[in-house]
């Protein structure tokens, strides 16, 4: 076609037709060969209030479009789904098959016979997107990874998916395997709401697997600020996803991006869509209630008294109200006997102090803290005064999970 173009170019003596006869030939190897044209992927998007689904912004939300990895958060639901119910738990273990082996990178290329764990698998499919675990958790599950499949789209179905189909546990191509922006965002935002306990297990930043350090392709969590993490995933006729989740001042937003044509645009679409979008999400205000503090043998002079009132009174120094670090911290490990596990999140010399980061970490992971309450009680420790910044009302896996977020230097999580 491009040679008869060119000679009827050559024929009249005409540049802009010779011009015209080369664009002609383009389009039609185009036409021909369409994944090869990275251009030819269409952006979809769509950010949501986490607490309330509500749409704030959408472009293309129902399109049809390739999940890619993002996949995986619906393979690790039915993970999740399979710990709740107790049938599976974070040690148990998982055959590889020699179909799972066979699978194409990105893998941690596991050997057909071996065995891993629940928690490597959930690692391994967060940080390494790892298609030879998805299709072991999927034959563990289900028996086979066809029937995994089926049951991923009946799941989709029940949480209102209802424009997605899976095919497979990874987000492998297949031309059957379809979404939409739309159903994505329902996704994380049932996957966050289902299994809270969780929720620290999207941060995950990084692995280690035979003695390697393995990094997340997600970028975001050291860009976006107040980014609690989710999912990327690639594949040629889908172009470059993610899911991103951000928590910040007690909002929490949804963002989904489909259709990059690069990771660095994806990121940068998903970072002003978020930035464009957070203050007009819902606030989930943080609960402040008065709590009385038992007096322990091992804290001297503790008052016993209840320490948060309407309106506080602040003896600190004017020096000490400006901090905003702890400045302090016994070494007692709890004074808890509310029969619910707590975290401290430091010792500070104003109540003001203590109250704000109760008030910053509370905000900052709504999800892990739903049913915490503000506890600030007062102790007096080597002559000093200090008042604790306290979560209390947590379970032990809730507890446990805020700290490894938080930074365990900075956070204590006290039994009952």
């Amino acid at each position: 076609m491009a040679y008869i173009l060119l000679s009827l170019g050559r024929e009249v003596n005409g540049i802009m037709f010779l011009k015209r006869a080369i664009a002609l030939s383009l389009l039609a190897l185009l036409s021909v060969f369409p994944v090869a044209a990275k251009a030819a992927v269409a952006r979809a998007s769509i950010v949501i209030d986490g607490h309330t689904g509500a749409v704030l912004s959408r472009a293309r939300a129902d399109s049809q479009v390739y999940p890619a990895s993002l996949t995986k958060v619906m393979t690790i639901y039915l993970l999740l789904e399979e710990m709740k119910a107790g049938r599976l738990t974070l040690d148990s273990k998982m055959a590889v098959s020699a179909t799972a082996a066979s699978r194409p990178a990105s893998k941690l290329y596991l050997k057909p016979g071996e065995k891993i764990s629940v928690k490597l698998a959930l690692e391994a499919l967060i940080v390494r997107s790892a298609n030879d675990v998805a299709t072991v958790v999927a034959e563990h599950i289900a028996g086979s990874e066809d029937a995994f499949a089926k049951a991923m789209t009946l799941k989709a179905r029940a949480l209102g998916m209802h424009d997605t189909t899976f095919k497979n546990a990874s987000g492998l191509y297949n031309w059957g395997q379809i979404t939409t922006v739309r159903d994505l965002s329902r996704l994380a935002r049932a996957v966050l709401r289902d299994f809270p306990d969780y929720s620290y297990i999207w941060s995950l930043s990084n692995m280690k697997y035979r003695g390697h350090v393995i990094s997340s392709h997600n970028h975001l969590l050291k860009k976006l600020k107040g980014a609690i993490g989710m999912k990327t995933g690639y594949i040629r006729a889908s172009g470059f996803n993610v899911i991103a989740v951000t928590e910040r001042g007690g909002r929490q937003l949804i963002t989904v991006v489909v259709g990059g044509r690069s990771s660095r645009e994806r990121d940068r679409t998903a970072m002003a869509l978020t930035e464009t979008n957070i203050a007009r999400a819902s606030r989930k205000a943080a609960r402040l209630v008065a709590v009385p503090q038992p007096r322990p043998a091992f804290y001297p002079n503790v008052s016993g008294q209840p320490v948060i009132t309407a309106t506080p009174r602040d003896n600190a120094s004017p020096i000490a109200q400006s901090e905003t670090k702890p400045t302090y911290q016994c070494n007692s490990i709890k004074t808890n006997a509310s029969g619910a596990w707590m975290v401290q999140l430091g010792a500070y010399t104003n109540f003001a102090a203590a109250k704000r980061r109760a008030d910053d970490v509370q905000r900052d992971f709504a999800q892990l803290t739903e049913a915490a309450e503000a506890v600030i009680p007062r102790v007096t420790c080597n002559g000093n005064t200090l008042f604790r910044a306290r979560l209390a009302g947590l379970d032990e896996t809730s507890a446990r999970s805020l700290c490894a977020r938080v930074g365990n230097q900075n956070c204590l999580a006290l039994a009952p």
